[in-house]
């Protein structure tokens, strides 16, 4: 029995019985897995001496135009001209139409895989590393993984967001762009060309993890 006395039951307290409580907030799933909570009003209609909850309809959605674009989970985001390919270790490399220069991230089913980013080991400048070579490394809260290159090339650049917000790899792992979470920018030679034609395009990468996304 709880302190202080029996329970009330809301059906049956009298004219004199205290203020009524509000349903607990409920989590649902929402849409694309991201929770919500909906807290239903109970406003209170007094009957003589029986106090009896008013039943409200759910509200009704609002209709979505047909112009408007269906939301997306962390959509891959490159710049035009760009081509894009992923790798068995779950990175993905886009260089330009002429294959002198790209950028670095891993994809969005490693960052899922990974859980919540904390930390993110930056590559060194101007540094040349080989396909398969470590360049960073992520840390989750469940587990660590090294960033290997994709291809043979020299680190131009640096993503220095991720230093302040590492959880922009969970937010937006494939965007390239101002404030996406790509890793590192890089100049790219003749073998790194070569490396880039034995990686996977968008659909063998989506049946190699067998991922929705």
């Amino acid at each position: 029995m709880p302190a202080g006395g029996p329970a009330v039951d809301p059906l049956q307290a009298g004219p004199d019985a205290g203020p009524a409580k509000q349903l607990a907030s409920v989590p649902r799933q929402g849409l694309l897995g991201h929770a919500s909570t909906y807290v239903a009003p109970v406003p209170w209609l007094r009957d003589n001496t029986i106090r009896r909850p008013l039943m409200l309809p759910m509200p009704m959605p609002m209709p979505i135009p047909v112009s408007m674009p269906m939301p997306m989970l962390t959509p891959p985001t490159h710049s035009a001209g760009e081509i894009r390919k992923y790798t068995k270790d779950h990175e993905w490399v886009d260089l330009n139409a002429d294959k002198t220069s790209g950028v670095i991230g891993i994809s969005s089913y490693a960052a899922e895989e990974l859980g919540d980013v904390v930390y993110v080991e930056l590559p060194e400048g101007d540094k040349f590393v080989k396909a398969g070579d470590a360049i960073g490394a992520v840390e989750s809260v469940k587990s660590a993984a090294d960033i290997n290159a994709p291809i043979t090339c020299r680190v131009t650049d640096v993503n220095l967001v991720l230093e302040e917000k590492p959880g922009q790899i969970n937010a937006v792992p494939e965007d390239d762009s101002h404030g996406g979470g790509w890793i590192c920018k890089v100049a790219v030679d003749e073998q790194g060309a070569k490396d880039f034609e034995g990686l996977m395009d968008a659909d063998e990468y989506k049946a190699f993890t067998g991922a929705d996304h």
